[in-house]
């Protein structure tokens, strides 16, 4: 055919940068760039708006110039740019109309979906007779939601109180956890899509702003899920009570966040954990690996500066965490001085022989997690989450 089909991005859409009213799809920006240039070639748009084909020339290592007269669309168009990578995947679908699933009757549909449901969420089938609930859960989730996906629902405590609220208004049986569980699973079967329940409002803090509490809720995440024989995430987060669990465990490792922080955060380390291993393999960490063991009690907090760095933290027999920070002194301090430790967790008695390996970067934003990944292959501390995705 000589005619292109894509979606238009719309509010729904998790491409969605959310401040340009036209914003165009990266597989079709992706199809012009690469159809029109080669790597290394230089890409123009001279009207650049919400900045999609440079990020799509990064994304295809492109060099790229773009002109844009609102400043604050430069402003927010600079930072989507600095979050993609060389050979990021372009988001949306690289054929919309062959990736659309043929619709068959909803009776068939129920049919069909059941068993990937249950193989897919094993731990969500805990209470049989709630299947007979799905409308008034449809309709609690509509009631309560305030435009917000299912994600921000289970994690924030608050809208979450509103929704179970709106459960027991319509007597859907469970508990909190087993409601929460059973709303995953209707967003899987497509129930919520169906019954158009409106999800634009984006929930949205970003990598600067989580980076001083980002490490307590990885470490807070990896403990929970030890405790209860690695549950996964949304696990954790459904049910109320491992879901303070963790709180408790973020909030002592870096105090003054909201529960709804520290739980984003880690939704988006898992979102991002893949993108991170992906980018890893284009890097080489060797040298890190050779770097020089700084011991803890050598290190002066006053003098370390605020720039972005790579570090590692060990005793003398384990690694016990490897991140990184867009703002080195903040991070140590916040993680590493001396009332921090107090703080540590239990399986860490008496920690002696602390030393740290530090790198400093230009920036992180470029290669998101790409090299943290490299170090957790490298270390596999005691604290990170190793895999992502796995949990």
């Amino acid at each position: 055919e000589d005619c292109w089909y894509f979606l238009r991005v719309a509010g729904t859409f998790k491409e969605r940068a959310g401040f340009h009213g036209c914003q165009m799809p990266e597989q079709l920006l992706g199809r012009i760039v690469l159809s029109s240039s080669n790597p290394g070639d230089v890409v123009m748009d001279p009207f650049a708006g919400s900045c999609t084909t440079l990020t799509v020339a990064k994304k295809k290592g492109r060099q790229f110039l773009g002109f844009e007269m609102s400043k604050e669309y430069v402003k927010l168009g600079n930072k989507r740019i600095d979050l993609a990578s060389e050979g990021d995947d372009l988001e949306g679908s690289p054929e919309p109309k062959a990736s659309a699933p043929a619709t068959h009757s909803s009776k068939a549909r129920r049919v069909k979906n059941a068993p990937r449901l249950e193989r897919d969420f094993p731990l969500f089938m805990d209470l049989p007779e709630m299947a007979t609930e799905s409308d008034g859960i449809v309709e609690a989730f509509a009631k309560s939601n305030r435009g917000f996906s299912v994600d921000r629902i289970v994690a924030d405590p608050i809208l979450n109180e509103d929704f179970q609220h709106q459960c027991e208004r319509r007597d859907i049986p469970g508990t909190p956890a087993e409601r929460n569980r059973f709303l995953f699973r209707l967003r899987k079967s497509g129930r919520l899509k169906k019954a158009g329940i409106q999800t634009n409002k984006r929930t949205s803090f970003d990598w600067d702003h989580m980076d001083p509490f980002l490490f307590a809720s990885e470490i807070a995440w990896k403990r929970v899920s030890e405790l209860y024989a690695n549950a996964g995430l949304d696990e954790i987060l459904c049910d109320p009570r491992l879901a303070t669990q963790f709180d408790d465990a973020a909030t002592s490792l870096a105090e003054g966040y909201s529960p709804l922080e520290y739980r984003w955060a880690a939704l988006k380390l898992r979102k991002q954990g893949s993108t991170g291993r992906r980018r890893a393999e284009t890097m080489s960490m060797k040298k890190f690996a050779k770097k020089e063991w700084r011991a803890l009690d050598d290190l002066d907090f006053g003098h370390l500066d605020r720039t972005p760095a790579l570090y590692a933290l060990r005793t003398k027999d384990d690694v016990l965490y490897a991140g990184e920070t867009s703002n080195l002194r903040s991070r140590l301090k916040l993680q590493v001085a001396e009332e921090a430790i107090g703080k540590w967790p239990s399986d860490v008695n008496k920690p002696s022989g602390l030393s740290l390996a530090i790198r400093e970067v230009e920036t992180i934003g470029d290669s998101r997690l790409a090299r943290q990944s490299h170090l957790l292959k490298l270390y596999r501390p005691k604290w990170n989450l190793n895999d992502f995705l796995a949990m």
